[in-house]
Protein backbone atom coordinates (compact mmCIF):
# COMPACT_ATOMS: atom_id res chain seq x y z
CA UNK A 1 0.00 0.00 0.00
CA UNK A 2 1.27 3.47 -0.83
CA UNK A 3 2.21 5.51 2.13
CA UNK A 4 0.15 8.73 2.62
CA UNK A 5 1.75 11.85 2.13
CA UNK A 6 2.65 14.50 4.37
CA UNK A 7 -0.52 16.95 3.28
CA UNK A 8 -2.94 14.02 3.41
CA UNK A 9 -1.60 13.21 6.42
CA UNK A 10 -2.12 16.75 8.25
CA UNK A 11 -5.55 16.66 6.38
CA UNK A 12 -6.42 13.75 8.38
CA UNK A 13 -5.23 15.33 11.78
CA UNK A 14 -7.45 18.03 11.09
CA UNK A 15 -10.65 16.37 10.42
CA UNK A 16 -10.01 14.02 13.08
CA UNK A 17 -9.61 17.57 15.75
CA UNK A 18 -12.57 18.77 14.34
CA UNK A 19 -14.54 15.26 15.29
CA UNK A 20 -13.20 15.85 18.84
CA UNK A 21 -14.03 19.30 19.19
CA UNK A 22 -17.64 18.78 18.14
CA UNK A 23 -17.73 15.23 20.43
CA UNK A 24 -16.54 17.34 23.33
CA UNK A 25 -19.13 20.75 22.39
CA UNK A 26 -21.67 17.85 22.18
CA UNK A 27 -20.79 16.48 25.70
CA UNK A 28 -20.78 19.94 27.34
CA UNK A 29 -23.55 21.57 25.84
CA UNK A 30 -26.17 18.30 26.67
CA UNK A 31 -29.29 17.28 24.99
CA UNK A 32 -30.94 19.34 22.34
CA UNK A 33 -27.42 20.53 20.54
CA UNK A 34 -27.62 20.55 16.71
CA UNK A 35 -24.68 18.02 15.06
CA UNK A 36 -22.91 21.00 13.88
CA UNK A 37 -21.59 19.59 10.36
CA UNK A 38 -25.10 18.24 8.85
CA UNK A 39 -26.86 20.86 8.19
CA UNK A 40 -27.91 20.77 4.94
CA UNK A 41 -29.50 24.74 3.39
CA UNK A 42 -30.15 23.30 -0.52
CA UNK A 43 -33.52 24.53 0.70
CA UNK A 44 -34.62 26.87 3.39
CA UNK A 45 -37.37 26.90 5.46
CA UNK A 46 -38.83 29.83 6.82
CA UNK A 47 -37.50 31.88 9.87
CA UNK A 48 -38.99 29.67 13.18
CA UNK A 49 -40.34 33.59 14.21
CA UNK A 50 -42.74 33.74 11.87
CA UNK A 51 -45.52 32.68 13.69
CA UNK A 52 -47.59 33.53 16.44
CA UNK A 53 -45.86 32.26 19.62
CA UNK A 54 -48.87 30.79 21.15
CA UNK A 55 -49.06 27.59 19.37
CA UNK A 56 -50.36 24.30 20.27
CA UNK A 57 -49.43 21.94 17.30
CA UNK A 58 -46.49 22.24 14.90
CA UNK A 59 -46.97 20.47 11.89
CA UNK A 60 -43.06 20.27 9.68
CA UNK A 61 -42.27 17.96 6.57
CA UNK A 62 -42.27 18.24 3.17
CA UNK A 63 -44.36 18.14 0.47
CA UNK A 64 -46.32 15.48 1.65
CA UNK A 65 -46.83 17.29 4.93
CA UNK A 66 -47.52 20.59 3.37
CA UNK A 67 -50.33 18.81 0.79
CA UNK A 68 -48.81 19.01 -2.59
CA UNK A 69 -51.28 17.86 -4.88
CA UNK A 70 -54.60 18.28 -2.86
CA UNK A 71 -57.84 20.16 -4.90
CA UNK A 72 -58.99 21.54 -1.86
CA UNK A 73 -56.30 22.63 0.87
CA UNK A 74 -58.95 21.96 3.53
CA UNK A 75 -58.40 18.22 2.93
CA UNK A 76 -54.42 18.63 4.53
CA UNK A 77 -54.59 16.87 7.52
CA UNK A 78 -53.51 19.59 9.94
CA UNK A 79 -57.06 20.87 8.94
CA UNK A 80 -58.61 18.02 9.22
CA UNK A 81 -57.47 17.74 12.63
CA UNK A 82 -58.26 21.42 13.25
CA UNK A 83 -61.67 20.77 12.62
CA UNK A 84 -61.73 17.85 15.26
CA UNK A 85 -59.62 20.40 17.55
CA UNK A 86 -61.18 23.34 17.21
CA UNK A 87 -59.94 25.01 20.39
CA UNK A 88 -56.16 24.23 19.09
CA UNK A 89 -54.40 26.69 17.37
CA UNK A 90 -52.91 24.85 14.89
CA UNK A 91 -49.74 25.70 12.30
CA UNK A 92 -48.27 23.60 9.54
CA UNK A 93 -45.00 25.27 8.35
CA UNK A 94 -43.96 22.40 5.87
CA UNK A 95 -42.32 23.40 2.94
CA UNK A 96 -41.78 21.50 -0.77
CA UNK A 97 -38.76 19.73 -0.81
CA UNK A 98 -37.54 20.12 2.64
CA UNK A 99 -35.40 17.28 4.19
CA UNK A 100 -35.30 16.60 8.06
CA UNK A 101 -32.33 18.15 8.64
CA UNK A 102 -33.99 21.26 7.55
CA UNK A 103 -36.70 19.96 9.65
CA UNK A 104 -34.51 19.82 12.90
CA UNK A 105 -33.11 23.36 12.49
CA UNK A 106 -36.68 25.18 11.99
CA UNK A 107 -37.49 22.92 15.08
CA UNK A 108 -34.67 23.76 17.14
CA UNK A 109 -35.48 27.61 16.99
CA UNK A 110 -39.13 26.93 17.59
CA UNK A 111 -39.01 25.42 20.57
CA UNK A 112 -36.80 28.21 21.87
CA UNK A 113 -39.16 30.88 20.61
CA UNK A 114 -42.89 29.56 21.41
CA UNK A 115 -44.78 27.70 23.34
CA UNK A 116 -45.85 24.57 21.71
CA UNK A 117 -47.26 21.51 22.85
CA UNK A 118 -47.27 18.86 19.99
CA UNK A 119 -45.15 18.62 17.14
CA UNK A 120 -45.88 16.30 14.23
CA UNK A 121 -43.41 15.51 11.93
CA UNK A 122 -44.16 14.16 8.81
CA UNK A 123 -40.28 13.98 6.92
CA UNK A 124 -38.19 11.44 5.16
CA UNK A 125 -38.82 11.72 1.65
CA UNK A 126 -36.56 14.54 0.38
CA UNK A 127 -32.84 13.18 1.96
CA UNK A 128 -31.48 12.70 -1.04
CA UNK A 129 -31.96 15.38 -2.87
CA UNK A 130 -28.34 17.21 -2.26
CA UNK A 131 -26.96 14.29 -4.48
CA UNK A 132 -29.43 14.78 -7.01
CA UNK A 133 -28.77 18.49 -6.99
CA UNK A 134 -24.78 17.49 -7.76
CA UNK A 135 -25.59 17.06 -11.41
CA UNK A 136 -26.11 21.04 -11.65
CA UNK A 137 -22.84 21.95 -11.17
CA UNK A 138 -19.87 22.77 -13.39
CA UNK A 139 -17.30 20.64 -11.71
CA UNK A 140 -15.92 19.29 -8.79
CA UNK A 141 -15.21 22.65 -7.53
CA UNK A 142 -18.12 24.45 -6.95
CA UNK A 143 -19.94 21.56 -5.86
CA UNK A 144 -17.39 21.37 -2.74
CA UNK A 145 -18.06 25.08 -2.55
CA UNK A 146 -21.48 25.09 -1.90
CA UNK A 147 -21.73 22.10 -0.01
CA UNK A 148 -18.83 20.02 1.25
CA UNK A 149 -16.61 22.90 2.39
CA UNK A 150 -19.14 24.56 5.24
CA UNK A 151 -20.00 21.32 6.71
CA UNK A 152 -16.66 20.32 6.90
CA UNK A 153 -15.37 23.51 8.22
CA UNK A 154 -17.96 24.60 10.61
CA UNK A 155 -18.00 23.95 14.00
CA UNK A 156 -20.96 25.38 15.00
CA UNK A 157 -24.73 25.82 13.51
CA UNK A 158 -25.06 29.52 13.21
CA UNK A 159 -21.19 29.66 11.43
CA UNK A 160 -22.18 27.02 9.22
CA UNK A 161 -25.37 28.80 8.11
CA UNK A 162 -23.37 32.02 7.44
CA UNK A 163 -21.02 30.21 5.66
CA UNK A 164 -23.08 28.28 3.07
CA UNK A 165 -24.47 32.23 2.55
CA UNK A 166 -20.88 33.28 2.22
CA UNK A 167 -19.85 30.67 -0.69
CA UNK A 168 -22.98 31.08 -2.06
CA UNK A 169 -22.48 34.65 -2.65
CA UNK A 170 -18.59 34.35 -3.57
CA UNK A 171 -20.10 31.65 -5.85
CA UNK A 172 -22.67 34.05 -7.66
CA UNK A 173 -19.54 36.78 -7.97
CA UNK A 174 -17.55 34.17 -9.77
CA UNK A 175 -20.25 33.23 -12.57
CA UNK A 176 -19.51 29.93 -11.37
CA UNK A 177 -23.16 28.33 -10.24
CA UNK A 178 -25.48 27.17 -12.79
CA UNK A 179 -28.83 29.15 -13.60
CA UNK A 180 -30.97 26.39 -12.72
CA UNK A 181 -29.53 25.70 -9.01
CA UNK A 182 -31.93 23.26 -7.99
CA UNK A 183 -32.31 20.00 -9.78
CA UNK A 184 -35.67 19.37 -8.19
CA UNK A 185 -37.08 22.27 -8.86
CA UNK A 186 -35.90 22.98 -12.09
CA UNK A 187 -34.34 20.13 -13.81
CA UNK A 188 -35.19 16.93 -15.55
CA UNK A 189 -38.18 14.78 -14.49
CA UNK A 190 -37.93 11.93 -12.19
CA UNK A 191 -37.68 9.29 -15.29
CA UNK A 192 -35.04 11.59 -16.44
CA UNK A 193 -32.65 11.87 -13.26
CA UNK A 194 -29.36 10.73 -13.12
CA UNK A 195 -28.41 7.67 -11.28
CA UNK A 196 -26.89 7.44 -7.95
CA UNK A 197 -23.75 6.10 -6.73
CA UNK A 198 -24.40 3.10 -4.48
CA UNK A 199 -21.18 4.84 -1.97
CA UNK A 200 -23.15 7.89 -1.71
CA UNK A 201 -26.43 6.20 -1.09
CA UNK A 202 -24.67 4.44 1.85
CA UNK A 203 -23.02 7.62 3.33
CA UNK A 204 -26.77 9.28 2.82
CA UNK A 205 -27.97 6.45 4.86
CA UNK A 206 -25.49 6.94 7.88
CA UNK A 207 -25.88 10.73 7.65
CA UNK A 208 -29.99 9.85 8.01
CA UNK A 209 -29.08 8.04 10.49
CA UNK A 210 -27.25 10.65 12.81
CA UNK A 211 -30.33 13.17 11.91
CA UNK A 212 -32.87 10.97 13.44
CA UNK A 213 -30.34 10.24 16.48
CA UNK A 214 -30.00 14.41 17.04
CA UNK A 215 -33.74 14.71 16.80
CA UNK A 216 -34.05 12.40 19.13
CA UNK A 217 -31.71 14.02 21.58
CA UNK A 218 -34.31 17.25 20.62
CA UNK A 219 -37.04 15.63 21.58
CA UNK A 220 -35.78 14.54 25.16
CA UNK A 221 -34.47 18.34 25.81
CA UNK A 222 -37.84 19.23 25.67
CA UNK A 223 -39.96 16.62 28.00
CA UNK A 224 -42.79 18.84 28.17
CA UNK A 225 -43.75 18.49 24.41
CA UNK A 226 -45.14 15.93 22.58
CA UNK A 227 -43.57 14.96 19.36
CA UNK A 228 -45.57 12.84 16.72
CA UNK A 229 -42.83 11.39 13.55
CA UNK A 230 -45.31 10.40 10.62
CA UNK A 231 -43.07 8.08 9.02
CA UNK A 232 -43.66 8.10 4.92
CA UNK A 233 -45.25 5.22 3.67
CA UNK A 234 -44.15 3.61 0.42
CA UNK A 235 -47.07 3.59 -2.59
CA UNK A 236 -45.57 -0.13 -2.96
CA UNK A 237 -48.13 -0.95 -6.40
CA UNK A 238 -46.72 2.10 -7.76
CA UNK A 239 -42.99 1.03 -7.22
CA UNK A 240 -44.16 -2.57 -7.87
CA UNK A 241 -45.04 -1.62 -11.22
CA UNK A 242 -42.13 0.08 -12.13
CA UNK A 243 -39.65 -2.51 -11.12
CA UNK A 244 -41.98 -5.12 -12.91
CA UNK A 245 -41.23 -2.72 -16.08
CA UNK A 246 -37.76 -2.63 -15.62
CA UNK A 247 -37.26 -6.63 -14.89
CA UNK A 248 -39.73 -7.19 -17.96
CA UNK A 249 -41.43 -9.65 -15.10
CA UNK A 250 -44.97 -10.42 -15.17
CA UNK A 251 -45.74 -11.14 -11.37
CA UNK A 252 -48.28 -8.89 -9.78
CA UNK A 253 -47.54 -7.66 -6.66
CA UNK A 254 -47.45 -10.27 -3.93
CA UNK A 255 -48.77 -9.60 -0.47
CA UNK A 256 -46.36 -11.00 1.30
CA UNK A 257 -45.47 -7.30 2.65
CA UNK A 258 -41.74 -8.83 4.22
CA UNK A 259 -40.95 -10.22 0.53
CA UNK A 260 -41.61 -6.86 -1.31
CA UNK A 261 -39.78 -4.47 1.34
CA UNK A 262 -36.69 -6.19 1.12
CA UNK A 263 -36.81 -6.70 -3.22
CA UNK A 264 -37.73 -2.88 -3.26
CA UNK A 265 -34.70 -2.02 -0.60
CA UNK A 266 -32.49 -4.06 -3.50
CA UNK A 267 -33.43 -2.31 -6.19
CA UNK A 268 -34.31 1.27 -4.21
CA UNK A 269 -31.46 3.27 -5.63
CA UNK A 270 -33.22 3.09 -9.28
CA UNK A 271 -36.11 4.75 -7.12
CA UNK A 272 -34.31 7.36 -5.17
CA UNK A 273 -37.44 9.50 -4.53
CA UNK A 274 -38.88 6.87 -2.71
CA UNK A 275 -38.17 6.92 1.65
CA UNK A 276 -36.52 3.15 1.57
CA UNK A 277 -37.58 0.47 4.20
CA UNK A 278 -34.69 0.95 6.33
CA UNK A 279 -34.95 4.36 6.70
CA UNK A 280 -38.38 3.89 8.27
CA UNK A 281 -36.90 1.05 10.53
CA UNK A 282 -34.02 3.51 11.24
CA UNK A 283 -36.84 5.80 12.28
CA UNK A 284 -38.77 3.47 14.77
CA UNK A 285 -35.26 2.28 16.16
CA UNK A 286 -33.97 5.76 16.63
CA UNK A 287 -37.04 6.69 18.91
CA UNK A 288 -37.81 3.91 20.26
CA UNK A 289 -37.87 4.27 24.25
CA UNK A 290 -38.39 7.72 24.10
CA UNK A 291 -41.08 8.80 26.75
CA UNK A 292 -42.51 11.94 24.90
CA UNK A 293 -42.32 10.59 21.20
CA UNK A 294 -45.38 8.87 19.27
CA UNK A 295 -44.18 7.27 15.48
CA UNK A 296 -47.23 6.88 13.28
CA UNK A 297 -46.46 3.73 10.54
CA UNK A 298 -48.91 5.11 7.60
CA UNK A 299 -48.14 1.72 5.73
CA UNK A 300 -49.49 -0.21 8.47
CA UNK A 301 -52.92 2.08 8.77
CA UNK A 302 -53.12 1.98 4.54
CA UNK A 303 -52.84 -1.51 4.48
CA UNK A 304 -55.36 -2.41 7.32
CA UNK A 305 -57.82 0.18 6.19
CA UNK A 306 -57.91 -1.11 2.19
CA UNK A 307 -57.46 -5.10 3.39
CA UNK A 308 -54.73 -5.84 1.19
CA UNK A 309 -50.95 -4.38 -0.16
CA UNK A 310 -52.15 -3.67 -3.28
CA UNK A 311 -55.06 -1.57 -2.40
CA UNK A 312 -52.88 0.96 -0.50
CA UNK A 313 -52.84 3.27 -3.28
CA UNK A 314 -55.84 4.14 -3.38
CA UNK A 315 -54.56 6.98 -0.64
CA UNK A 316 -52.22 8.30 -2.77
CA UNK A 317 -52.15 11.19 -5.52
CA UNK A 318 -48.69 10.18 -7.19
CA UNK A 319 -45.40 7.95 -5.44
CA UNK A 320 -45.25 9.72 -2.27
CA UNK A 321 -48.13 12.15 -1.67
CA UNK A 322 -51.66 12.11 -0.01
CA UNK A 323 -54.57 12.27 -1.04
CA UNK A 324 -57.71 13.63 0.49
CA UNK A 325 -58.26 10.22 1.87
CA UNK A 326 -54.65 9.57 2.91
CA UNK A 327 -54.67 12.97 4.92
CA UNK A 328 -58.04 12.27 6.33
CA UNK A 329 -56.70 8.46 7.92
CA UNK A 330 -53.51 10.55 9.00
CA UNK A 331 -55.78 13.57 11.02
CA UNK A 332 -57.45 10.41 12.66
CA UNK A 333 -54.68 8.85 13.53
CA UNK A 334 -53.22 12.50 15.20
CA UNK A 335 -56.59 12.46 16.67
CA UNK A 336 -56.43 9.03 18.45
CA UNK A 337 -52.48 9.61 19.86
CA UNK A 338 -53.68 13.31 21.11
CA UNK A 339 -56.60 12.20 23.39
CA UNK A 340 -54.59 9.10 24.74
CA UNK A 341 -52.29 12.28 26.49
Amino acid sequence: MKPLSRKKILLLIVLAAIGLIEVGVRASAGRGSRFYLLRDVTFKLEEASGFNPAVDVLCLGGSASYGTGLADPQSRYSEVLNGFFPELRIANKSSVGAPLSEVIYYLHRALAKNSIRYCVIFSGNNEYLELLNRGQWKGTFSFAMRYALPKIFSLVSECSYGLHNCCNRLMEMLKLTEPRRYAIMHGPTKEQWPPLNRTAVAVQKAVFRLRVYELKSLIRAHPRVTFIYVIPPVNYPYVWGLMRAEREAASELPEDSALVRREIEHSWIRHRYLITPDMQDMIKQGLRGVSNARCIDLDTLFRKQSGSLSGTSRFFLDYCHLNAAGHRILAEELKKVMESK
